[in-house]
């Protein structure tokens, strides 16, 4: 049975080759106490180093937006993220796992509307990196077998993230198109590459090495 992988924000990954998981090289609070270092413990779940990388780079130089080869580079790592599945699979399987929250549905429901119906979100994206986390209540676990390998409908599926009818039947049209299509809907925005590049950074980013700024 395929295996799936816990990102840092809650969301999972079947994409084993690609991520690691986070050292926080910080000392623990025991170390001051005890006069040893103790440092803090390493995060249990995983990230995509990718997608650190580029933001990463993004903080250092808020320009690189305006630079045709970073903007090439936000498209290849998409692509190596998505490209294998469609959004409407990748959907699927975030529905299938327990660990998606309303808080995470919402993120999601945001992401939808911005690509597909030209909707302004209303939290802002970057404030997603913050909110985004393996809920505290879970079990301790690495990898987990899928839940269920039942396929469900376009339409149960969009319904799940999207409770107004009109858009369920808007996104649920665009999203039978391959990821491609999803692609160049999200970069036509004004602010698409910045967006997806923050989203990219929420889901499947560090939130333990890279302080956010």
């Amino acid at each position: 049975m395929e295996k799936f992988a816990i990102l840092q924000s809650g969301f999972v990954t079947g994409d084993l080759d690609r991520i690691e998981k986070s050292e926080d090289t910080s000392l623990d609070f025991r170390s001051l106490i005890l006069n040893k270092a103790y440092y803090k413990d390493d995060s249990k779940y995983f990230y995509y180093p990718i997608v650190n990388n580029l933001y990463k780079q993004y903080n250092e130089n808020n320009n690189l937006l305006s630079n045709f080869n970073f903007k090439e580079n936000i498209i290849k790592v998409a692509y190596q993220i998505f490209g294998n599945i469609s959004f409407l699979q990748w959907l699927e399987l975030q529905k299938n796992y327990a660990l998606v929250t309303n808080l995470h549905k919402t993120f999601i429901n945001e992401t939808l509307q911005y690509i597909y119906l030209d909707k302004d979100r209303y939290t802002s994206v970057s404030q997603w990196i913050n909110l985004l986390n393996v809920p505290i209540n879970k079990n301790d676990v690495n990898l987990l077998s899928c839940i269920s390998e039942e396929r469900q409908s376009n339409g149960s599926i969009i319904y799940f993230y999207i409770n107004n009818l009109n858009d369920k039947y808007d996104i649920s049209y665009s999203l039978n198109n391959n990821f491609t299509h999803t692609l160049s809907l999200w970069l036509s925005k004004s602010d698409g590459y910045l967006d997806l590049l923050f989203t990219m950074y929420a889901i499947f980013g560090d939130k333990v090495s890279i302080k956010i700024i």
